[in-house]
C-alpha cells in the first residue's frame, strides 16, 4: 500500500497510513448562531423564520465547533433563486448582511468547507419569509376591492336615488302645478258661472237651486246642503240640496233644522270658520241627517263679516275632502253670499223705489190740489173779464197795469207750487197781489 509507514516498538511493529486517517475524519457541525434584525436578536430554532415587512434588514451570524483544525474553516453562502445559483465565498467571515429584502420567501444556504479538503463540506439551509405589508395582503386587497366596489355601488345608488328623487320632485312639482292650474280653472269656471248664469236670477231660492243643479253636481259630491237663517235668525233651515234631498219636494218633507252648537253645522255657525272632518266616527260633534257619512266639510256663507248661511257636504268615504275641496267650497260660499246680498239689496232698493214713487205721486197730487186752491177758475175768469172790460172802455193804462199784476201773481203762484216751504214774507206779498187783483175784479 502506498504512503504506508512502519514504526518499530519493543515487541511490536506498528504500521500507519496517514491518508487513511484523514479520509475518515468527522466534519465539524455548522449552525446558525443568531440573527440581528434592527434592534432585536433572534435565535433561529426552525428552518423557516417569519418576519414582518419592515424587518427586511438583518445580519445572520453562523459558526462551527472545530478544535482540531479551525484554520481549515471556510464559509460560503447563496440565495437560492434557482438550482444553478453560484456560491458567494466568505472565506473565514461568519456573517451575512441582508438589506431591503422584498416581501416573500427567501431560501438561503450556508456552506462550511475545509480549505484543504480535510473533511466534507457542510450545508445548512435557512428559509426567511418576509411578510408582505398589509396593503399587499390578499385579505386587504379583497377588502379594498370590496370597499371600492361598495363605494362605487353606493355612489351609483346615491346618484340613481338622487336622479329618481329629482324626477319625483319634478313630477310632484308638475303635478302641483297641474293641480294649481286645475284649481284655478275650476275657480274661474265657478266665477264665470256666477257672473253669467245667475245674472237674470232675482230670487234667492232660484239661485240656491241653480247652484246645486249646475255647479255642485259637477264636483263629484254625493250630498250637499245649503242652510240659511230663518226669519228671526234663531236657527238655520235647509234651503237647497244636491243628492238624496235633490228636489224641493224632498227637501220640504225631510227638513232638518240646526240651532247654533248642534252638530258640525251648528259649530260653524258659532265659530264662523270652515272645518273638515276626515272621519266622523271619531268626532262627537257629528250629527246624522238622513244618511250617515264618514267625512264631512262645512263652510260658512259670509258677506262683510256677516253670517248668512252654511254650506255643508258629506261623503261615505273617510278622508275624502282635501284642500282643493275647501278652496272650491269657500269660493262658492263667498259668491253665494255676495249674490244673496245683491238680491236682497236689489229687492230693498226696488221696495224703496216703489215707496218713493208712491210718495212722489202723493206729493204731486197735493201740489196740484194746492195749485187748484190758489188758482181758482172763477177768480181767474173774473180777473181776465175785468181786464177785458178795461180794454173795451179804452182804459189801456189801467188794463196794462192790472194785466202785469195778474201775470206776476200767476208766476208767483206757479213758483211757490214747486216749493215745499215758503217764507211768511212771500205769503204776505202774494196775498197783497191777490187782494189787489181782487180789488180790480170788484171794481170791474
Amino acid at each position: 500500500m502506498e504512503n504506508k509507514m512502519y514504526i518499530g516498538a519493543r515487541h511490536r511493529l506498528i504500521s500507519f497510513v496517514p491518508d487513511l486517517g484523514l479520509s475518515h475524519k468527522v466534519a465539524p457541525a455548522l449552525f446558525v448562531e443568531k440573527m440581528q434584525v434592527r434592534d432585536s436578536l433572534i435565535v433561529p430554532t426552525e428552518k423557516e423564520i417569519r418576519l414582518a415587512y419592515n424587518q427586511n434588514n438583518m445580519s445572520i451570524h453562523f459558526n462551527t465547533v472545530n478544535f482540531n483544525d479551525p484554520e481549515e474553516n471556510r464559509y460560503a453562502w447563496r440565495m437560492m433563486h434557482g438550482s444553478d445559483t453560484a456560491w458567494e465565498d466568505l472565506n473565514t467571515q461568519n456573517l451575512i448582511t441582508l438589506t431591503s429584502l422584498h416581501w416573500g420567501m427567501h431560501p438561503i444556504q450556508i456552506k462550511l468547507y475545509s480549505a484543504n479538503n480535510h473533511w466534507p463540506q457542510q450545508v445548512r439551509s435557512l428559509h426567511i419569509y418576509i411578510k408582505p405589508p398589509y396593503w399587499k395582503t390578499t385579505w386587504f386587497i379583497v377588502l379594498l376591492v370590496a370597499g371600492v366596489t361598495g363605494v362605487i355601488i353606493l355612489v351609483y345608488k346615491t346618484r340613481v336615488n338622487s336622479v329618481r328623487r329629482k324626477e319625483r320632485e319634478y313630477s310632484q312639482v308638475q303635478q302641483l302645478i297641474a293641480e294649481e292650474y286645475k284649481n284655478r280653472l275650476e275657480l274661474e269656471q265657478i266665477i264665470n258661472y256666477f257672473s253669467s248664469s245667475l245674472t237674470d236670477k232675482t230670487d234667492i231660492t232660484d239661485v240656491l237651486w241653480d247652484v246645486m243643479d249646475n255647479l255642485i253636481s259637477r264636483l263629484g259630491y254625493v250630498d250637499c246642503i245649503i242652510y240659511l237663517w230663518n226669519a228671526d235668525k234663531t236657527k238655520m233651515v235647509q234651503r237647497a240640496a244636491y243628492g238624496p234631498k235633490g228636489t224641493p219636494a224632498l227637501l220640504a218633507t225631510q227638513s232638518f233644522d240646526v240651532y247654533p252648537g248642534q252638530g258640525l253645522v251648528g259649530y260653524v255657525m258659532q265659530t264662523r270658520e270652515p272645518i273638515v272632518v276626515a272621519d266622523t266616527r271619531k268626532d262627537r260633534r257629528y250629527r246624522v241627517d238622513n244618511i250617515p257619512g264618514l267625512s264631512e266639510i262645512t263652510v260658512p256663507i259670509m258677506h262683510n263679516e256677516e253670517l248668512i248661511g252654511v254650506l255643508d257636504s258629506e261623503h261615505p268615504v273617510a278622508d275624502y275632502f282635501k284642500e282643493r275641496d275647501m278652496k272650491i267650497l269657500i269660493t262658492i260660499a263667498a259668491l253665494v253670499g255676495a249674490k244673496i246680498k245683491q238680491i236682497e239689496s236689489e229687492q230693498s232698493l226696488e221696495s224703496h223705489q216703489r215707496e218713493i214713487t208712491v210718495i212722489n205721486q202723493q206729493l204731486a197730487e197735493a201740489q196740484l190740489s194746492a195749485l187748484q186752491t190758489q188758482m181758482n177758475p172763477h177768480f181767474i175768469f173774473n180777473c181776465l173779464n175785468s181786464i177785458k172790460g178795461m180794454i173795451l172802455n179804452d182804459e189801456r193804462q189801467k188794463a196794462s197795469r192790472y194785466l202785469s199784476k195778474f201775470a206776476n201773481m200767476i208766476r208767483t203762484t206757479l213758483n211757490q207750487s214747486k216749493e215745499i216751504f215758503t217764507t211768511l214774507y212771500e205769503n204776505i206779498e202774494h196775498l197783497g197781489e191777490l187782494s189787489g187783483d181782487g180789488e180790480a175784479t170788484i171794481r170791474g
